[in-house]
């Protein structure tokens, strides 16, 4: 696997596509051109071939419409379902009240998306500041890699840990430091754990 990176954009060669992989390429593509979104979480260094078990996609969407809602369930009927809930009207009230609902392919339940509407200022953050990833001839849209790292030292969660240093040191030559400490300042982080996780001191001129 080869990473090109540039300013916005990653584009990952000869990547070998899993199951997860051909899954997100293909519900993402619902999304685009209808509903803005990012993905987060786990999936992001498994992307970047971090070897770390995960069954679901966390994906971020900007507050959208009913009727916008029932647009792409139209493009994905046939092909997805619900998960969770398992009633579309509910589904709507749950998004709108700041609940997570998860989609799967018709019949498969592992993988699935998990969709959220972006609510708090890191989460709208991600969104407006989506990094393009490019691997197997698509595209699709992820947090910043800041936000990542910051976001997975704030849980205080030691996988969450480890895929900070994962990506920390993957993309080290690409991630703006600057944009990174303060993040890891605002979400109050304190600076030794920084160290220790990422092996290295950020603050260190």
């Amino acid at each position: 696997m080869e990473i090109d990176i540039k300013e916005k954009e990653i584009e990952i060669r000869e990547k070998e596509l899993t199951a997860l992989d051909y899954f997100i390429l293909d519900f993402v593509e619902n999304l685009e051109g209808l509903i803005d979104y990012v993905i987060v979480g786990g999936y992001v260094p498994v992307l970047f071939g971090r070897c770390r078990g995960t069954e679901d996609i966390d994906i971020l969407i900007q507050d959208i419409s009913e009727e916008k809602f029932k647009k792409f369930l139209k493009r994905i009927k046939g092909k997805y379902e619900l998960l969770i809930p398992d009633d579309m009207e509910k589904a709507f009230r749950d998004l709108k009240q700041g609940n997570p609902i998860r989609f799967c392919r018709k019949g498969i339940i592992v993988p699935n998306a998990e969709l959220r509407i972006a609510k708090t200022d890191y989460q709208k953050y991600s969104l407006k500041n989506a990094l393009k990833i490019k691997f197997g001839g698509k595209t699709i849209k992820v947090s910043p890699i800041e936000m990542q790292i910051a976001y997975k030292l704030f849980t205080n969660d030691r996988h969450d840990q480890m895929d900070a240093r994962f990506l920390f040191k993957l993309l080290r030559r690409y991630i703006n430091i600057e944009v990174l400490r303060k993040l890891i300042e605002d979400l109050k982080i304190d600076r030794q754990v920084t160290k220790e996780v990422l092996g290295e001191d950020i603050w260190k001129e």
